[in-house]
């Protein structure tokens, strides 16, 4: 609200955020891309090439819902998925957490209880 009343630049444009450098206008995903990737460096976190920029944010988000439990049409609802397969990509699981998930071996001449 406060931004709406005291921030935002006189405009006739519909968007809500709007650039406060020229050229004026909406702000896009570039925008908002080349902003991550500024802020980022400045704080010196170092994002893997493959999932960069604000993609990581999303893979980020992905785990979390996971690990807190949500299922997968949820998580994917929440990245705006259409199909389950798009939500799998986010939600590949490092070697440590597959090892977590493991079950124990038998040890040999162990029977194995129902």
């Amino acid at each position: 609200v406060n931004y709406l009343r005291h921030g935002r630049p006189d405009s006739s444009s519909r968007s809500l955020f709007l650039k406060v450098r020229a050229p004026a206008g909406p702000v896009t995903r570039d925008v908002v891309g080349e902003a991550f990737d500024w802020w980022a460096r400045r704080a010196g976190i170092r994002l893997p090439s493959r999932a960069g920029g604000l993609h990581s944010l999303r893979h980020s988000l992905a785990e979390h819902l996971l690990r807190q439990g949500a299922t997968l049409k949820a998580i994917g609802d929440v990245l705006g998925h259409r199909s389950p397969e798009s939500t799998g990509v986010y939600l590949r699981l490092k070697v440590e957490d597959l090892r977590e998930a493991a079950l124990p071996l038998p040890t040999p001449g162990q029977e194995e209880r129902p």
